[in-house]
């Protein structure tokens, strides 16, 4: 797990002092190595830097940039793939030698001998930048998922990148605009990490299982993104559900297993629930004498608090225990460096829990942590996505099974087995219409305090921002829904969270949910085995992990995971709105004296805060600490 930096320029572009202070802005990526590379080109020079953190071959054989054998190609790589080993097998069979154990060769390696076609092999997390110095040739890839970030800018004649945009914005001019398009989709609808675009105007980031390919003797404005991976979501198996039950346990095994290679000791983030106590007890069941080093946040005080799962599971697996506990004075002591670490603005205070949680791992001297994350969208959890499912029944045209669904699924929530319908329905309509009826509802705000006029002369468009379906299908509404919210909706920002959140502790975080190998059998099964049709979520996953789970955890209703009390620790924060007053100027688009009394009102009337109050400060902070401007 490491930190990458790099450009293509014409020479005398770039100062060697902004390039330096760039790749010292990943240094907490990889504290324990250090390597850069500059190749002069026909139209300009590229260079490839890159700080490592050592969590596989720890020798000085996995510094990078790293090159083949010949010194034709030169690559640096942000990752883990876990199943290099059996790759590098595969590779030697067709005659390909080896100077390293390292995974890294084994990337470049299938790069050479498969090209583009190599992503798809590899099970794990990256992104890779490689270098054709032969035909000069820039490739850029990311991992289907997301997990490891890569952010770009491109220019006619040059093109920069980094693994996090606090890096990037080091290369570019002093000046740093802000997206105003996202921002008011973050303002408003708590939209962002969606697409490409980033709070900062003229940087994209490279979309989950896509990669770039630059000719540098050509304009690089006209090369786009590849997609070279997506879900199918078309019913494949012909399993019956207690073979497909022995198959899914088969594979998150097999997942578990490989992403427990490691040099350098591991530990689990748990949180009681069903996922992440999936992790730690596959850990146990597979390796019955490894330490397990769990880190768990306890809400004390709060019906949020899950302190009491997370004791049972560590009891099981006689696991080193770890808790953090959180006060409202500690967020605001590290806020700032928590918006930093982020590098763009975030919804939610939970992220804070999941940033202490990295704290206390680096304290303990871990490296290495596994986490449930995407297991929701793989699986079917949550609430079960009921509309989804009666979507589905009403394409098939299964009434009865889409009623008794409704009443099982209200029953089993204490819910009404209306709502599935309603949402059923709101799912169906134009995206126009929704928002206008949203709003006439009583459902979506647009706050008083924005300047409509400006925003309309700005080109901002105001209307509840959906993402284009990147999955469709028109009979299997629940795995479409599943697809696009595991690489366009949801997923993206967790991943976000967890990647900045890790390494700003240089920590790396695994996610063994996240594999091709099981999205693809998971979204070729049946619903029901997702979703049952009594409407128990996580179906077939609960019976995999009967006798390695404990059934007490399994037959759970309830998901919390690492929520924090984010009302009281928001009406804390009053002061720092007020500290940041002055700075309300730089977002022309607001009426401040209305915003800063509507603010202040909100912090006396606690029942009137909201999760909309923190993203203004968040905004506020982040453009302060980043020097962002609107133009």
């Amino acid at each position: 797990m490491c930190g990458l930096v790099g450009y293509f320029a014409p020479s005398g572009t770039l100062h060697e002092d902004s390039f330096r202070a760039s790749l010292q802005a990943i240094a907490h990526r990889g504290p324990d190595d250090e390597g850069i590379n500059y190749f002069e080109g026909t139209n300009g020079i590229v260079c490839l830097a890159h700080r490592r953190l050592s969590i596989i071959d720890l020798s000085a054989n996995g510094h990078q940039p790293f090159f083949d054998n010949t010194g034709r190609y030169a690559m640096v790589y942000n990752g883990e793939v876990f199943n290099y080993t059996e790759l590098r097998t595969d590779l030697e069979a067709l005659g390909i030698t080896f100077r390293t154990k390292t995974d890294t060769e084994v990337v470049l390696e299938s790069w050479k001998y498969w090209g583009n076609d190599c992503w798809r092999k590899f099970t794990g997390m990256f992104s890779v930048v490689i270098y054709d110095r032969k035909i000069q040739n820039l490739v850029m890839a990311r991992d289907p998922f997301g997990i490891k970030p890569l952010y770009y800018r491109c220019e006619q004649n040059s093109v920069f990148f980094a693994s996090e945009i606090p890096a990037l914005i080091k290369l570019l001019p002093s000046r740093h605009y802000l997206n105003i398009q996202r921002a008011i989709e973050y303002l408003v609808f708590d939209n962002y990490d969606n697409d490409e675009k980033t709070f900062f105007e003229g940087v994209s980031q490279l979309l989950p299982g896509h990669f770039l390919s630059f000719d540098l003797s050509k304009d690089l404005l006209k090369t786009h993104p590849v997609r070279w991976w997506i879900p199918d979501i078309a019913q494949r198996t012909t399993l019956t559900f207690t073979e497909a039950t022995e198959k899914l346990r088969e594979l998150f095994l097999q997942s578990v297993r490989l992403h427990l290679r490691s040099d350098v000791p591991v530990g689990a983030a748990l949180s009681g629930g069903i996922d992440s106590s999936s992790v730690v007890c596959a850990m146990r069941y597979l390796e019955q004498e490894m330490p397990i080093h769990t880190f768990t946040y306890v809400a004390a005080g709060t019906n949020l608090n899950e302190e009491n799962w997370a004791d049972f599971v560590n009891k099981r697996v006689n696991a080193n225990v770890n808790k953090v506990y959180i006060q409202s004075d500690d967020l605001l002591k590290d806020l700032t460096d928590l918006i930093r670490t982020q590098g763009e603005p975030f919804s939610g205070t939970s992220i804070y829990a999941q940033y202490r949680i990295f704290k206390r791992a680096k304290e303990k001297g871990i490296k290495v942590t596994l986490d449930g994350q995407g297991a929701d969208e793989l699986l079917g959890g949550y609430y079960g996505y009921p509309e989804r499912r009666i979507r589905s029944f009403m394409a098939s045209n299964s009434w009865i099974r889409a009623l008794n669904f409704s009443k099982n699924w209200a029953g089993r929530l204490e819910r009404s087995a209306s709502e599935p319908w309603l949402h059923a329905i709101a799912s169906m309509m134009p995206e126009k219409m929704l928002f206008r009826l949203a709003r006439l509802l009583g459902k979506v705000e647009i706050p008083s305090w924005l300047d409509l006029k400006m925003l309309k002369n700005q080109g901002v468009v105001l209307n509840s921002p959906k993402t284009a379906s990147v999955v469709n299908s028109r009979d299997r509404k629940l795995m479409e829904q599943l697809a696009n919210e595991l690489i366009a909706l949801r997923i993206p920002r967790l991943l976000r969270y967890a990647d900045r959140n890790s390494m700003r502790f240089s920590i790396e975080s695994r996610v063994p949910f996240l594999t091709i190998d099981l999205a693809n059998f998971m979204y070729g099964l049946p619903e029901e085995f997702l979703v049952s049709d009594k409407a128990e979520s996580k179906h077939i996953f609960r019976e995999a992990m009967r006798g390695i789970v404990p059934n007490e955890i399994l037959d759970r209703k309830d998901k919390i995971g690492f929520e924090t009390p984010e009302r009281e620790l928001i009406k804390k924060m009053g002061l720092i709105f007020n500290d940041n007053l002055l700075s309300l100027g730089k977002l022309p688009f607001l009426k401040t004296e209305l915003l800063t009394k509507q603010y202040n009102d909100a912090f006396f009337d606690s029942p009137s805060l909201n999760n909309r109050h923190w993203r203004i400060i968040n905004l506020i902070i982040w453009m302060n600490i980043f020097d962002v401007q609107c133009k």
